[in-house]
């Protein structure tokens, strides 16, 4: 324990550079998280302020839109037990358009 005390008073610069980058290796990790939480509401923020209370989707999708696909005839249930004004299809395709005239990109999340 001394030696590891002494050895640090006599090397300052070394363990404040290792102290420096110890931190912005922190700042990087928790930057990087920030970031993948925010792109992970983005790609979902349509379906998360959708003003729907309930999803159905198939059963062996693993509870993920983009696997699923409902025939006519579960759709049809979904809607007996929903009610028919209350049960719709769903159609989520994330597009990107570029336009033309300004430089900005637009990302677009269909949903008929």
């Amino acid at each position: 324990m001394f030696l590891a005390i002494r050895e640090m008073r006599h090397s300052k610069a070394r363990y404040s550079l290792i102290m420096v980058i110890m931190l912005l290796v922190s700042f990087l990790v928790l930057f990087v998280t920030g970031l993948a939480r925010g792109l992970a509401y983005a790609n979902i923020s349509a379906l998360k302020n959708m003003p729907a209370n309930y999803f159905a989707v198939q059963s062996d999708a693993d509870h993920t839109f983009r696997r699923s696909q409902l025939t006519d005839t579960e759709l049809a249930a979904a809607r007996s037990v929903a009610g028919e004004a209350n049960a719709t299809p769903l159609g989520y395709r994330p597009v990107q358009l570029w336009l033309p005239v300004q430089t900005l990109k637009r990302i677009l999340r269909f949903l008929p």
